[in-house]
């Protein structure tokens, strides 16, 4: 019997995890994903727009395009999700998600277009 070894892994403390088991432990177990489900569907809205633009850096502007909003009024969002450290800004103007694959993984909880 041969078992696939993954292609992609994450190193976590004490052992390897295969990409599919972290985003296990995330959508499970991670309170960051949890506060950002009670503080509502606009932080969730914001990540799913990411996750429609792939796995980044993106531009604060072509995330509120995404959505159809000025990029001025993304401000607060964009720094809840900072601060909750669902993601982060590698360089002035770009935001990206602070967990490999998370887009897909977004995709896959969102798939309909009901977050538009």
């Amino acid at each position: 019997m041969t078992t696939s070894v993954p292609l992609l892994a994450v190193q976590r403390r004490d052992r390897t995890l295969p990409v599919g088991d972290l985003l296990h432990l995330v959508h499970d177990h991670d309170p960051r994903l949890n506060r950002a489900r009670a503080k509502g569907f606009e932080q969730r809205r914001y990540l799913r727009a990411m996750a429609e633009l792939g796995p980044g850096p993106h531009r604060s502007g072509d995330i509120a395009r995404i959505l159809e909003r000025p990029v001025t009024s993304l401000g607060p969002t964009r720094s809840q999700l900072i601060a909750k450290g669902m993601v982060w800004s590698p360089s002035h103007g770009d935001t990206a998600f602070t967990v490999p694959l998370f887009d897909q993984f977004m995709q896959r909880i969102m798939p309909d277009d009901d977050w538009r």
